[in-house]
């Protein structure tokens, strides 16, 4: 059994407009969650410092309506992407449920995709990290195939962070040993781009006038991203053998000129009616951190604390 959360708060609060949001700490960070759209995280952050993820502004307090809208902060989807399953508004209400280590917010149905999703956040004690749990039920009377993606979108400001499988040499190392894949719109010319060795770095700027994605099969299960002396980094599973969506992709980045997405994916996965889907992010958040931009700095950065926390 899980140690109770000693430090665990949680507080009903208006944010920006939403009157039916919930604050979570522990007293090093805080987390708010909304219930009038979602389910979604949309504040993450050290405790009374800025907020990590972005926030749309003329999007904040709104609710309803037909037309999906981004509202920033963290979402739950399903891949491949697809223009009338995946951009089904979530602009209603959803369930909140707590306990004395974690919450829970549900969405009945996803209107047009005929899922429920769920997504459950458990604070850690003494440390600034969070446990995000991901859950798609079929609650059609049809099979479907999907796999659960779970979207961050990040300040502007920054730089994702997207490691490379270890690397060798030739000719020892005759077969390959990773994927990258990119979507029509990709342009490994934009200087935004850095292609490191055993990193790929895509930052984040004003400037940064056509949209940029790449997808990764990520065996190191993490991606990063710095912003501002803080380091974002979220842990989450590969599983061999198991087929990925988008050319075999469980890891993608985003960004455009507003912001950053820095996404996972599960296994795509063959859901009968009243199957469900899971899928966990762990989040790890760290400040007075030097700006990485070779190998050699971004492992100095991360490798201590992957082996600390046992990814």
């Amino acid at each position: 059994m899980e140690a109770e959360i000693l430090n665990f708060n949680i507080t009903k609060v208006n944010h920006n407009g939403w009157q039916e949001s919930y604050k979570l700490s522990n007293g090093i960070i805080d987390i708010i969650v909304l219930t009038d759209v979602g389910p979604r995280i949309i504040h993450f952050g050290f405790t009374g410092e800025r907020n990590e993820l972005k926030e749309y502004a003329e999007m904040a307090g709104l609710s309803g309506g037909n037309d999906w809208r981004i509202y920033g902060g963290h979402r739950l989807w399903c891949a491949p992407e697809d223009k009338n399953s995946t951009y089904a508004p979530d602009n209603s209400k959803v369930n909140f449920t707590s306990d004395n280590q974690s919450v829970t917010l549900m969405r009945d149905i996803n209107s047009g995709a005929n899922i429920r999703k769920i997504i459950n956040i458990s604070l850690s004690n003494d440390e600034p990290s969070i446990l995000v749990k991901h859950k798609i039920v079929n609650v059609s009377n049809e099979d479907i195939i999907l796999s659960p993606w779970a979207l961050t979108v990040m300040a502007p400001g920054g730089k994702a962070i997207i490691p490379l499988p270890p690397r060798g040499e030739h000719p020892e190392c005759l077969n390959p040993n990773s994927s990258i894949t990119l979507w029509p719109y990709t342009d490994m010319s934009d200087p935004h781009w850095t292609w490191n060795k055993e990193h790929i770095i895509l930052e984040q700027t004003s400037k940064l006038l056509n949209p940029q994605k790449i997808g990764v099969l990520n065996k190191n299960g993490w991606l990063g991203y710095y912003n501002d002396s803080h380091f974002f980094l979220k842990t989450f599973d590969y599983i061999e053998g198991e087929v990925y969506p988008d050319l075999g992709c469980n890891s993608e980045v985003f960004a455009n000129d507003e912001m950053t997405e820095i996404e996972s994916l599960g296994p795509l996965t063959f859901l009968k009616s009243g199957e469900e889907v899971n899928h966990e992010e762990k989040w790890y958040l760290f400040k007075n951190i030097k700006e990485p931009t070779t190998d050699k700095e971004i492992n100095e950065i991360i490798l201590p604390i992957l082996e600390k926390n046992d990814n």
